[in-house]
Protein backbone atom coordinates (compact mmCIF):
# COMPACT_ATOMS: atom_id res chain seq x y z
CA UNK A 1 0.00 0.00 0.00
CA UNK A 2 1.54 4.09 -0.86
CA UNK A 3 -0.18 7.14 -1.04
CA UNK A 4 -2.14 7.98 -4.72
CA UNK A 5 -0.14 10.45 -6.83
CA UNK A 6 -2.30 12.03 -9.35
CA UNK A 7 0.08 13.29 -11.62
CA UNK A 8 2.11 9.63 -11.27
CA UNK A 9 -1.11 6.95 -11.33
CA UNK A 10 -3.57 9.00 -12.90
CA UNK A 11 -3.75 6.97 -16.16
CA UNK A 12 -2.72 3.52 -13.91
CA UNK A 13 -6.27 4.37 -11.69
CA UNK A 14 -8.48 5.07 -15.16
CA UNK A 15 -7.30 1.45 -16.59
CA UNK A 16 -8.13 0.17 -13.21
CA UNK A 17 -11.62 1.50 -13.79
CA UNK A 18 -12.07 0.49 -17.20
CA UNK A 19 -11.90 -2.83 -15.69
CA UNK A 20 -13.64 -3.04 -12.42
CA UNK A 21 -16.28 -0.65 -12.92
CA UNK A 22 -16.55 -2.22 -16.91
CA UNK A 23 -20.58 -2.92 -15.93
CA UNK A 24 -21.75 0.73 -14.71
CA UNK A 25 -19.17 2.15 -17.58
CA UNK A 26 -21.40 0.04 -20.39
CA UNK A 27 -24.60 1.41 -18.47
CA UNK A 28 -23.37 4.72 -19.11
CA UNK A 29 -23.04 4.00 -22.58
CA UNK A 30 -18.89 5.76 -22.20
CA UNK A 31 -15.26 4.41 -21.69
CA UNK A 32 -13.62 5.30 -18.01
CA UNK A 33 -10.42 6.55 -20.18
CA UNK A 34 -12.36 8.83 -22.15
CA UNK A 35 -11.88 11.77 -20.07
CA UNK A 36 -8.34 10.72 -19.10
CA UNK A 37 -6.79 13.46 -20.81
CA UNK A 38 -8.83 16.39 -19.75
CA UNK A 39 -8.33 15.14 -16.12
CA UNK A 40 -4.27 15.51 -16.79
CA UNK A 41 -5.33 19.34 -17.58
CA UNK A 42 -6.93 19.45 -14.54
CA UNK A 43 -4.77 17.97 -12.34
CA UNK A 44 -1.77 19.94 -13.58
CA UNK A 45 -3.60 23.35 -13.15
CA UNK A 46 -4.35 22.21 -9.57
CA UNK A 47 -0.82 21.38 -8.42
CA UNK A 48 0.16 24.65 -10.22
CA UNK A 49 -2.81 26.81 -8.25
CA UNK A 50 -1.75 24.35 -5.05
CA UNK A 51 1.18 26.77 -4.54
CA UNK A 52 -1.31 29.89 -4.48
CA UNK A 53 -3.90 28.32 -2.98
CA UNK A 54 -3.01 26.01 -0.40
CA UNK A 55 -6.21 23.91 0.48
CA UNK A 56 -6.06 22.87 -3.58
CA UNK A 57 -2.90 20.90 -2.34
CA UNK A 58 -5.02 18.07 -1.11
CA UNK A 59 -8.01 17.47 -3.30
CA UNK A 60 -7.30 13.88 -4.17
CA UNK A 61 -5.93 11.86 -1.70
CA UNK A 62 -6.12 8.66 -1.68
CA UNK A 63 -4.41 5.12 -1.31
CA UNK A 64 -3.60 2.46 -3.95
CA UNK A 65 -2.37 -1.21 -3.75
CA UNK A 66 0.15 -2.32 -6.24
CA UNK A 67 1.06 -6.10 -7.18
CA UNK A 68 4.53 -6.46 -9.00
CA UNK A 69 4.38 -2.68 -10.07
CA UNK A 70 0.78 -2.76 -10.91
CA UNK A 71 -1.84 -0.72 -9.21
CA UNK A 72 -4.79 -3.16 -8.13
CA UNK A 73 -6.89 -1.84 -5.63
CA UNK A 74 -7.66 2.23 -4.93
CA UNK A 75 -8.96 4.66 -2.90
CA UNK A 76 -9.88 8.32 -3.11
CA UNK A 77 -11.54 10.61 -1.02
CA UNK A 78 -12.53 14.14 -1.01
CA UNK A 79 -13.23 17.05 1.35
CA UNK A 80 -16.74 17.91 0.61
CA UNK A 81 -17.52 21.82 -0.71
CA UNK A 82 -13.45 22.12 -0.44
CA UNK A 83 -14.23 23.50 3.50
CA UNK A 84 -16.20 21.84 6.81
CA UNK A 85 -15.22 18.95 8.20
CA UNK A 86 -17.18 16.40 5.71
CA UNK A 87 -15.60 14.19 3.77
CA UNK A 88 -16.13 11.95 0.95
CA UNK A 89 -15.03 8.59 -0.37
CA UNK A 90 -15.18 9.07 -4.47
CA UNK A 91 -13.42 5.61 -5.85
CA UNK A 92 -13.30 2.31 -4.34
CA UNK A 93 -11.84 -0.10 -7.22
CA UNK A 94 -10.06 -3.80 -7.12
CA UNK A 95 -9.41 -5.76 -10.38
CA UNK A 96 -11.45 -8.91 -10.82
CA UNK A 97 -8.51 -10.85 -10.40
CA UNK A 98 -7.67 -9.58 -6.93
CA UNK A 99 -10.90 -9.45 -5.42
CA UNK A 100 -12.10 -11.08 -2.15
CA UNK A 101 -8.26 -10.59 -0.84
CA UNK A 102 -9.19 -8.13 1.71
CA UNK A 103 -7.82 -4.80 -0.27
CA UNK A 104 -11.07 -2.72 -0.59
CA UNK A 105 -10.99 -3.14 3.35
CA UNK A 106 -7.67 -2.26 4.28
CA UNK A 107 -7.92 0.67 1.68
CA UNK A 108 -11.02 1.87 2.93
CA UNK A 109 -9.98 1.49 6.90
CA UNK A 110 -6.70 3.70 5.90
CA UNK A 111 -8.90 6.40 4.43
CA UNK A 112 -11.15 6.98 7.12
CA UNK A 113 -7.98 7.16 9.36
CA UNK A 114 -6.59 9.70 6.80
CA UNK A 115 -9.79 11.77 6.78
CA UNK A 116 -10.29 12.14 10.38
CA UNK A 117 -6.35 13.21 10.72
CA UNK A 118 -7.35 15.53 8.59
CA UNK A 119 -10.07 17.14 10.92
CA UNK A 120 -13.24 14.97 9.08
CA UNK A 121 -16.45 14.30 11.29
CA UNK A 122 -18.51 12.77 8.78
CA UNK A 123 -17.74 10.17 6.17
CA UNK A 124 -19.69 9.06 3.07
CA UNK A 125 -20.05 7.12 0.16
CA UNK A 126 -22.50 5.84 -2.33
CA UNK A 127 -22.69 1.65 -3.38
CA UNK A 128 -24.78 0.00 -5.90
CA UNK A 129 -27.73 -1.28 -4.87
CA UNK A 130 -27.12 -4.58 -5.96
CA UNK A 131 -23.07 -4.95 -4.74
CA UNK A 132 -24.37 -6.87 -1.97
CA UNK A 133 -20.38 -7.65 -1.05
CA UNK A 134 -19.42 -3.89 -0.83
CA UNK A 135 -22.24 -3.19 0.90
CA UNK A 136 -21.87 -5.75 3.48
CA UNK A 137 -17.97 -4.55 3.82
CA UNK A 138 -18.95 -0.82 4.50
CA UNK A 139 -21.68 -2.08 7.01
CA UNK A 140 -19.11 -4.19 8.88
CA UNK A 141 -16.85 -1.12 8.93
CA UNK A 142 -19.13 1.17 10.89
CA UNK A 143 -20.87 3.01 8.03
CA UNK A 144 -24.90 3.88 8.49
CA UNK A 145 -27.23 3.45 5.28
CA UNK A 146 -28.99 7.38 5.07
CA UNK A 147 -30.60 7.37 2.01
CA UNK A 148 -31.02 5.81 -1.63
CA UNK A 149 -31.07 7.04 -5.06
CA UNK A 150 -31.47 5.75 -8.65
CA UNK A 151 -29.72 7.09 -11.85
CA UNK A 152 -31.29 7.16 -14.88
CA UNK A 153 -29.70 7.80 -18.67
CA UNK A 154 -31.47 9.39 -21.73
CA UNK A 155 -29.89 9.38 -25.24
CA UNK A 156 -32.33 11.45 -27.44
CA UNK A 157 -31.51 15.27 -26.67
CA UNK A 158 -34.54 17.22 -28.26
CA UNK A 159 -35.25 21.23 -27.59
CA UNK A 160 -38.48 22.44 -27.30
CA UNK A 161 -39.93 25.58 -26.50
CA UNK A 162 -40.64 25.75 -22.68
CA UNK A 163 -43.69 27.48 -21.63
CA UNK A 164 -43.68 29.54 -18.61
CA UNK A 165 -45.28 28.86 -15.88
CA UNK A 166 -47.83 30.83 -13.68
CA UNK A 167 -46.73 32.49 -10.78
CA UNK A 168 -42.72 31.34 -11.10
CA UNK A 169 -39.90 33.29 -12.28
CA UNK A 170 -36.99 31.64 -14.04
CA UNK A 171 -33.08 32.95 -14.84
CA UNK A 172 -30.79 32.06 -15.78
CA UNK A 173 -27.98 32.11 -12.77
CA UNK A 174 -24.13 33.48 -13.69
CA UNK A 175 -21.40 31.64 -11.46
CA UNK A 176 -21.13 34.72 -9.47
CA UNK A 177 -25.11 34.89 -8.68
CA UNK A 178 -24.60 31.10 -8.18
CA UNK A 179 -21.99 31.80 -5.64
CA UNK A 180 -23.46 34.51 -3.42
CA UNK A 181 -26.98 32.70 -3.28
CA UNK A 182 -25.19 29.97 -0.65
CA UNK A 183 -28.16 31.03 1.83
CA UNK A 184 -30.68 30.37 -0.34
CA UNK A 185 -29.79 27.60 -2.03
CA UNK A 186 -29.30 25.85 1.70
CA UNK A 187 -32.47 26.98 2.72
CA UNK A 188 -33.86 25.37 -0.32
CA UNK A 189 -31.68 21.94 0.18
CA UNK A 190 -33.33 22.10 3.83
CA UNK A 191 -36.65 21.54 2.29
CA UNK A 192 -35.73 19.50 -0.44
CA UNK A 193 -33.99 16.49 2.08
CA UNK A 194 -35.78 13.78 3.66
CA UNK A 195 -36.35 14.18 7.39
CA UNK A 196 -35.06 10.93 7.49
CA UNK A 197 -32.05 11.95 5.74
CA UNK A 198 -30.91 14.87 7.93
CA UNK A 199 -31.50 12.73 10.95
CA UNK A 200 -28.07 10.76 9.74
CA UNK A 201 -26.48 13.79 7.56
CA UNK A 202 -27.76 17.33 8.47
CA UNK A 203 -27.25 19.63 5.74
CA UNK A 204 -25.19 22.43 6.53
CA UNK A 205 -23.48 25.32 4.91
CA UNK A 206 -20.26 23.52 3.63
CA UNK A 207 -22.06 21.87 1.71
CA UNK A 208 -23.44 24.80 -0.57
CA UNK A 209 -21.03 27.47 0.05
CA UNK A 210 -17.62 27.68 -1.37
CA UNK A 211 -14.71 29.60 -0.25
CA UNK A 212 -13.25 32.74 -2.01
CA UNK A 213 -10.41 31.05 -3.74
CA UNK A 214 -12.32 28.22 -5.20
CA UNK A 215 -15.07 30.77 -7.17
CA UNK A 216 -12.10 32.57 -8.61
CA UNK A 217 -10.46 28.86 -9.88
CA UNK A 218 -13.86 27.57 -10.27
CA UNK A 219 -14.06 28.69 -14.40
CA UNK A 220 -10.84 27.78 -15.59
CA UNK A 221 -11.14 23.94 -13.86
CA UNK A 222 -14.46 23.82 -16.05
CA UNK A 223 -12.94 24.62 -19.38
CA UNK A 224 -10.05 22.82 -18.54
CA UNK A 225 -12.40 19.66 -17.88
CA UNK A 226 -14.55 20.59 -21.16
CA UNK A 227 -16.95 21.25 -18.94
CA UNK A 228 -20.07 23.90 -19.65
CA UNK A 229 -21.86 24.59 -16.66
CA UNK A 230 -25.35 26.52 -16.69
CA UNK A 231 -27.40 27.33 -13.94
CA UNK A 232 -31.20 27.97 -14.14
CA UNK A 233 -33.14 29.34 -10.97
CA UNK A 234 -37.17 29.34 -10.65
CA UNK A 235 -38.73 31.85 -7.90
CA UNK A 236 -42.01 32.23 -6.09
CA UNK A 237 -43.01 35.38 -4.65
CA UNK A 238 -39.04 36.25 -4.41
CA UNK A 239 -38.32 32.85 -2.75
CA UNK A 240 -35.92 30.24 -4.47
CA UNK A 241 -37.78 27.29 -4.74
CA UNK A 242 -35.90 25.26 -7.24
CA UNK A 243 -32.45 25.24 -9.32
CA UNK A 244 -30.88 24.00 -11.95
CA UNK A 245 -27.21 22.71 -12.90
CA UNK A 246 -26.39 21.53 -15.88
CA UNK A 247 -22.79 20.39 -17.11
CA UNK A 248 -22.93 19.77 -21.07
CA UNK A 249 -19.35 17.96 -21.79
CA UNK A 250 -18.65 20.57 -24.86
CA UNK A 251 -15.07 19.32 -25.57
CA UNK A 252 -16.81 15.61 -26.24
CA UNK A 253 -16.67 11.37 -25.52
CA UNK A 254 -18.10 12.23 -22.14
CA UNK A 255 -21.56 12.21 -20.38
CA UNK A 256 -23.66 15.34 -20.23
CA UNK A 257 -25.22 15.57 -16.43
CA UNK A 258 -27.81 17.93 -14.73
CA UNK A 259 -29.04 18.21 -11.07
CA UNK A 260 -32.37 19.58 -10.17
CA UNK A 261 -33.24 20.74 -6.84
CA UNK A 262 -37.21 21.27 -6.26
CA UNK A 263 -39.16 22.27 -2.81
CA UNK A 264 -41.48 19.26 -2.63
CA UNK A 265 -44.49 22.06 -2.51
CA UNK A 266 -43.63 22.91 -5.80
CA UNK A 267 -42.37 19.26 -7.79
CA UNK A 268 -45.23 19.34 -9.16
CA UNK A 269 -45.75 22.67 -11.02
CA UNK A 270 -41.58 22.64 -11.54
CA UNK A 271 -40.26 18.99 -12.31
CA UNK A 272 -41.33 19.05 -16.13
CA UNK A 273 -40.22 22.84 -16.97
CA UNK A 274 -36.62 22.19 -15.31
CA UNK A 275 -36.21 18.92 -17.21
CA UNK A 276 -37.14 20.55 -20.44
CA UNK A 277 -34.90 23.50 -19.83
CA UNK A 278 -32.06 21.37 -18.89
CA UNK A 279 -32.53 19.47 -22.29
CA UNK A 280 -32.83 22.86 -24.22
CA UNK A 281 -29.41 24.03 -22.73
CA UNK A 282 -27.95 20.62 -24.11
CA UNK A 283 -29.54 20.46 -27.54
CA UNK A 284 -26.80 20.88 -30.23
CA UNK A 285 -23.92 20.28 -27.75
CA UNK A 286 -23.09 17.40 -28.96
CA UNK A 287 -24.98 13.73 -28.91
CA UNK A 288 -23.90 12.50 -25.79
CA UNK A 289 -26.15 10.10 -22.81
CA UNK A 290 -27.60 12.64 -20.54
CA UNK A 291 -27.77 11.75 -16.74
CA UNK A 292 -29.07 12.40 -13.86
CA UNK A 293 -29.76 11.24 -10.05
CA UNK A 294 -32.46 11.52 -7.88
CA UNK A 295 -34.31 10.01 -4.94
CA UNK A 296 -37.14 7.13 -5.83
CA UNK A 297 -39.95 9.50 -3.62
CA UNK A 298 -39.19 12.12 -6.09
CA UNK A 299 -42.20 11.45 -8.30
CA UNK A 300 -42.92 14.29 -10.28
CA UNK A 301 -39.30 14.56 -11.18
CA UNK A 302 -39.09 10.60 -12.14
CA UNK A 303 -42.36 10.91 -14.05
CA UNK A 304 -41.08 13.76 -16.01
CA UNK A 305 -37.64 12.09 -16.61
CA UNK A 306 -39.88 8.93 -17.90
CA UNK A 307 -42.20 11.02 -20.13
CA UNK A 308 -38.93 12.10 -22.01
CA UNK A 309 -37.55 8.90 -22.24
CA UNK A 310 -35.28 8.77 -19.59
CA UNK A 311 -34.71 4.98 -18.01
CA UNK A 312 -33.11 4.15 -14.73
CA UNK A 313 -29.75 2.01 -15.41
CA UNK A 314 -28.47 2.02 -11.82
CA UNK A 315 -30.06 2.43 -7.73
CA UNK A 316 -27.45 3.46 -5.47
CA UNK A 317 -27.47 3.33 -1.60
CA UNK A 318 -25.20 6.13 0.57
CA UNK A 319 -23.60 5.74 3.67
CA UNK A 320 -22.10 7.41 6.26
CA UNK A 321 -20.14 6.74 8.89
CA UNK A 322 -19.31 9.45 11.94
CA UNK A 323 -16.02 10.10 13.11
CA UNK A 324 -15.64 12.47 15.53
CA UNK A 325 -18.70 14.94 17.57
Amino acid sequence: MRAYDARRDLGSLYDLAEVAYAADYARIGRSARAGVERERRVVAALSLLGRIFPRLRDLSPGYVWEDDGRIVSAVCFARVGLSGDRWSIETVATHPDHRRCGLARRLVERAVAAIRDRGGAICTLKVRADNEPAYALYRALGFEHYDSTCQLRGDAIESSSVPEVDGYRFHAASNAEWFRSWRDRLDLARRETPEGVQRILPVVASQVRRPGFARLVAPTLARLSGRRIDHVFAERGGRLVATLAVHADAAGGRTHEFEAVIDPDHASDLAAPLVDRALGALAGVSSAPVLTETRPSNASLLDALVDRRFETISRWHWLGRRLSG
